[in-house]
């Protein structure tokens, strides 16, 4: 049995294959209140003033479900509140103003809730001219020109050639800046300049040109610190004592460097300058201002040094006609005192091992020795010992190989040779004794005094361990 056609129906019916036809002969759809036509770039042409468009609505997972979305397929996610398309593989969200960041900037933005960044476990990356410049790791590392940062911040430079960064060229005299180019340039070389890779850091005092400011990078296998201005860098841990370096030099402790190499500490500071092994001392330049080589202990010396195990505490050798060591004394002040206890205070090796020279009642050369030798003079085809007066006589010398001892004279012939240019003051014997008889056990032998017994004067000679001779002296 046929169910019959209700007459309002057919009408619906002809209405509909009218209207498609029209749409046909047109070559679009329009749908609209005013029998508009559609545009005609537009296969179909929604026009109201009351009404929207409504695409098709479902939750995330129904919209991940589809089954090969086509290109530009659009629905809207009622999890997400919000509209995707499909392109290129993958479901693309559609911004607006509260979940976009404008190019022009945005407002009304919290920053426990707003920022730029991802949600899952995917990197960060900028980009210029479409070539990645910065990457943050989903682990918090950052790398700027590297995309697999090895520290909280990398920074990897493309080293480039290129004329020499004018800080360099204009650090130092020409003498000084050969002896950098033989450490920053890498080899080989190139033609045009040098392989180099700087960050630089300025600000409002320093200017923002190229010569401005700190430059801190990298040439070759070579990495330097550079301060183009006239100011100083300055180094410090702890609020402790700083380290500070300007044109002028490196400076320890407070102020400027006033010296290519300048220690200023606090007093209450127990050493300026202190260089050891961790197990004895070498070298320590003490608050009190005296300097100390070596560990053992000393408070009263200006300069001091302990020579530990080693042969000599101090060996200075003068080449050239120069001298070794120069001591000079003044207002009876001694230019060169050597002490020794069972050992050597002073020790002289050369053409000419010891000269001092001394003035206005000063010492020359005095050596004390408690059960040691006060003064050894040696020299291998030189002079042993030379003592000269202040017109530059020789007052004493023993010339070498010869054993023989030279008073007033240069070239002696006996084992004591003295000679004086007046005659009558050339040996004396100022302290006189009397042997009490020819036995008296004192002296040795060899021993010459002098004395007098009443009226008449004796020379005493000492000739053997028990007997004094005698020579008696007349009167003019």
């Amino acid at each position: 049995m046929k169910t019959p056609v209700h007459p309002l129906h057919s009408f619906f019916l002809l209405l509909l294959l009218a209207t498609s036809v029209s749409v046909a002969q047109q070559e679009g759809v329009s749908i609209s209140s005013d029998d508009s036509p559609p545009d005609s770039s537009a296969m179909l042409d929604i026009k109201s003033n009351s009404k929207g468009l409504l695409i098709p609505r479902m939750d995330s997972a129904s919209r991940m479900a589809i089954v090969n979305p086509a290109e530009g397929l659009m629905v809207y996610d009622n999890t997400s509140k919000s509209f995707y398309y499909f392109s290129i593989g993958q479901w693309i969200r559609l911004g607006t103003e509260s979940t976009m960041w404008n190019l022009t900037g945005n407002n009304g933005t919290l920053s426990s809730l707003n920022f730029l960044g991802t949600t899952d476990a995917q990197d960060l990356v900028l980009r210029t001219n479409n070539l990645e410049r910065m990457r943050i790791l989903s682990n918090g590392l950052v790398g700027i020109n590297m995309a697999s940062p090895q520290h909280r911040l990398h920074i990897h430079s493309v080293e480039t050639t290129g004329p020499l960064p004018a800080a360099h060229e204009n650090c130092c005299e020409r003498s000084e800046r050969e002896v950098i180019d033989t450490i920053l340039p890498p080899t080989p070389r190139p033609a045009d300049g040098y392989y180099f890779a700087t960050q630089q850091f300025t600000n409002s005092f320093t200017g923002s040109n190229i010569n401005d400011g700190l430059l801190i990078g990298i040439t070759g296998i070579n990495g330097f610190l550079n301060l183009q201005e006239e100011g100083s860098l300055l180094f410090s841990a702890g609020g402790g004592t700083p380290m500070v370096l300007s044109s002028l030099g490196l400076g320890l402790g407070k102020g400027k460097p006033l010296a290519k190499f300048h220690i200023q500490v606090k007093d209450d500071t127990a050493s300026f300058l202190k260089i050891n092994t961790g197990k004895e001392n070498i070298f320590e330049i003490l608050n009190d201002y005296r300097i100390q080589v070596g560990s053992e202990p000393d408070t009263g010396s200006r300069f001091f040094i302990s020579n530990g195990t080693y042969s000599n505490s101090l060996k200075v050798i003068g080449r050239t006609n120069r001298n070794a060591i120069f001591g000079f004394g003044e207002d009876s002040v001694r230019g060169v005192l050597g002490k020794s206890q069972n050992g050597e205070g002073i020790r002289g090796v050369g053409s000419t091992g010891v000269v001092g020279k001394a003035h206005d009642g000063g010492t020359g050369v005095k050596g004390v020795s408690t059960n040691g030798i006060a003064g050894h003079f040696k020299s291998t085809n030189g002079t042993a010992l030379i003592a000269e007066d202040n017109t530059d006589n020789y007052a004493l010398i023993i010339p070498p190989n010869n054993g023989k001892v030279g008073v007033g004279i240069n070239n002696p012939t006996s084992r004591l040779h003295v000679k004086n240019t007046t005659g009558y003051n050339q040996f004396r014997l100022e302290t006189p004794y009397k042997p009490a008889n020819s036995s008296d056990p004192n002296g040795n032998i060899g021993d010459i005094s002098w004395g007098e017994d009443g009226s008449n004067f004796y020379l005493y000679l000492k000739v053997d361990s028990t007997e004094w001779v005698r020579m008696k002296f007349n009167n003019w």
